[in-house]
């Protein structure tokens, strides 16, 4: 590290982790410079994803090279061709899951949030209602099911929710507070399951 700036850290890859094949003899590489500071914005994903996922992030990027690291940006190395095939990828409209190339900072975004996707799935990709949302769709199908033909307007429903009562509100409340821990029992039961069939996997107890 000697010569190295404040803060920058040459990056600890092992040999598992490098492309089998970086390029071709005279193949021309590109650099690229991915910041990894957004502690605070979209619930940090890219910085989680880097900081507690970064062996699974390199084994997805494959043919990137990573040269160094710091506290808030990562820069790599990789060949035209890649880039390429990445972008033929991306005009073809081939979802990040499928995924086998990687060619710019857009497309390092995008490997990071498959990869934290993938090692902390969520239960439901919808976000979970809110109390007043519950009430609303309480509110529409009974007034549907007496036989109204036009629905109920938003400013109806909202002065209809704040005329209720803490206690009058409590149902919907309660359910809201239900379906969240709902959802985050599950999406732990999900993770806890994921890491048991991956220790199963590797003493062969799983196909």
């Amino acid at each position: 590290s000697d010569g190295l700036p404040d803060g920058l850290t040459l990056p600890d890859v092992s040999p598992q982790m490098m492309p089998m094949h970086f390029g071709t003899v005279g193949e021309h590489f590109v650099q690229i410079t991915a910041k990894l500071g957004d502690h605070e914005v979209n619930g940090g994903m890219r910085y989680k994803a880097w900081a507690h996922y970064r062996e699974r992030v390199l084994e997805r990027l494959g043919g990137w090279h990573l040269i160094a690291s710091g506290p808030d940006f990562a820069t790599f190395s990789i060949s035209q061709s890649v880039a390429v095939a990445a972008a033929a990828e991306r005009h073809a409209k081939i979802s990040k899951e499928e995924r086998r190339y990687w060619g710019d900072k857009s497309d390092f975004c995008r490997c990071l949030e498959l990869v934290l996707n993938e090692m902390e799935p969520r239960a439901d990709k919808t976000p979970v209602p809110s109390s007043y949302q519950l009430f609303c769709q309480d509110r529409r199908r009974e007034h549907k099911e007496e036989g109204h033909a036009m629905p109920l307007e938003v400013k109806v429903l909202g002065a209809m929710w704040k005329g209720l009562t803490e206690e009058e509100r409590k149902p919907w409340v309660e359910k809201a507070d239900h379906l969240k821990v709902s959802g985050a029992a599950l999406g732990m039961l999900r993770k806890r399951s994921r890491c048991l069939e991956g220790g199963a996997g590797q003493h062969g107890d799983l196909p």
